[in-house]
């Protein structure tokens, strides 16, 4: 069970991480983690809460690789509230359609001296 769910967030499923982050209910994402002490339960939500840092909309509020290393390595440093990430389901922005691909053609000229 815990490997389907893992599956889900790894293949875009923050979608789910995020509706239940954004309602305050992240329990039911930890059910199924194998965890036996408090402590690895908080540095799980902490992982969650840097996880939707950095799939956050807007790319100017997601934090650098440097500062996710010092996130996560540092407990003592308060995170900022994660916003909508990018594509979720319920995101109200119009989305803009690709058009349809083409192939083009293209012809290759060798040049030669005269």
């Amino acid at each position: 069970m815990f490997n389907e769910e893992l599956t889900l967030v790894l293949h875009g499923g923050y979608d789910q991480v995020w509706r239940h982050w954004n309602q305050g209910n992240v329990p039911p994402l930890l059910d199924s983690c194998p965890m036996d002490e408090p402590e690895q339960q908080q540095q799980m939500l902490r992982c969650i809460h840097i996880g939707l840092l950095c799939v956050q909309d807007d790319p100017e509020l997601r934090p650098r690789m440097a500062d996710v290393v010092l996130m996560l390595n540092s407990h003592s440093m308060t995170l900022v509230v994660p916003t909508e990430p990018v594509f979720t389901a319920t995101s109200e922005r119009p989305r803009v359609l690709a058009p349809e691909s083409s192939i083009n053609e293209a012809s290759v000229s060798n040049m030669e001296p005269r």
